[in-house]
């Protein structure tokens, strides 16, 4: 049962969320208006929040997008009101680098949070270390795998998902194409579904050559890239991961950083020599462990991909994050 009093307060509204969110509770808004994302200040935005929150209803129930909405809902708890966070943000990821003042508020603001829901287990422990009286519980994300249909088999070139960014580590993906190019003389390129984010240019742009490609986003990236067989995701953090499974709707067996997120959910269950260190010869050598892989073990890695893919569909990914919300708030004392 949807509890009347719940609402789940958004950022930048992740589709998947939303979608997560509307099964349980009752309304939805957005932390602050469009037009304030556009400050980079987090001062400014829980400014705006908490002040543009005075005079709305009072809920028993908040549903966060992470840290960045709990200052819209600091003033509106109603007597025993819970407070739940989807925690798919990075926030914690750098805490260590912040300043002693900024990470003293961050975890004394957070400590008001009764329950975090994690899309992977390298989250779940992240804040689990800081946070161990909270509940904590992990749900799944899904890809249709109608609208990612799997590509030929037997293609040689790379391919990444999403855009260009620190966080996706690009630079250490085209290092390692370059690599493998020059020790294995092969022709080999790279097609990144995405575009370059402007704070990242100067550092990847003079890495960049005719090998190398961005598409920009495209619904259907497999209807361009019949010559795709490899996927990567050398990401420094990856909470949610959903291009790897977009990666396995494709049939691609991926290569990952073990500090990326949807890793050890996922990777690891198909093989774990897919998982690397962020490493330019143990990216190559992950490359050349499926590459002169057997025909036979090629194609029984591509159906685990498949596989998996099609098991985490849309209706047990609903069923998951209704479960683990319905433990986390019976977990903090709520109806």
């Amino acid at each position: 049962m949807i509890p009347d009093s719940s609402e789940y307060v958004y950022l930048r509204n992740h589709p998947l969320h939303e979608e997560f969110a509307r099964l349980c509770v009752r309304h939805e808004s957005a932390a602050y208006p469009a037009w304030v994302g556009r400050f980079g200040s987090q001062v400014v935005r829980n400014l705006v929040s908490l002040l543009g929150s005075l005079g709305k209803p009072r809920r028993k129930v908040f549903l966060i997008e992470g840290p960045g909405a709990l200052a819209a809902v600091l003033l509106r708890r109603a007597p025993g009101c819970r407070i739940i966070m989807i925690h798919a943000d990075p926030t914690l990821y750098f805490l260590k680098k912040q300043g002693r003042f900024r990470r003293w508020l961050t975890l004394r603001l957070l400590a008001k949070v009764d329950a975090m829901l994690h899309p992977a287990h390298l989250m779940q422990d992240l804040a689990t270390g800081y946070f161990p009286k909270a509940f904590h519980g992990v749900f799944h994300l899904y890809v249709d795998t109608r609208r990612w249909k799997p590509l030929p088999s037997g293609g040689m070139d790379f391919l990444c998902i999403g855009r260009a960014d620190h966080f996706k580590n690009q630079e250490l993906l085209v290092r390692a194409l370059y690599a493998i190019r020059e020790k294995h003389g092969m022709d080999v390129r790279l097609h990144v579904v995405g575009n370059i984010h402007p704070t990242y240019e100067s550092t990847l742009r003079p890495l960049l050559g005719d090998s190398v490609s961005f598409t920009g986003w495209k619904a259907h990236p497999w209807e361009d890239l019949p010559a795709v067989g490899y996927y990567f995701n050398l990401a420094r953090l990856e909470p949610s991961g959903t291009n790897i499974l977009e990666a396995l709707g494709l049939g691609l067996a991926r290569i990952v950083f073990m500090g990326c997120g949807y890793a050890e959910d996922v990777v690891a269950g198909i093989d774990r020599n897919l998982i690397v260190p962020p490493e330019l010869d143990k990216v190559v050598a992950a490359w050349e462990y499926l590459h002169f892989m057997p025909v036979e073990a090629r194609c029984e890695l591509r159906e685990k991909c498949l596989a998996t893919a099609r098991a985490w569909n849309r209706d047990r990914a609903h069923e998951r994050f209704k479960t683990v919300f319905a433990e986390a708030l019976a977990a903090s004392g709520g109806a």
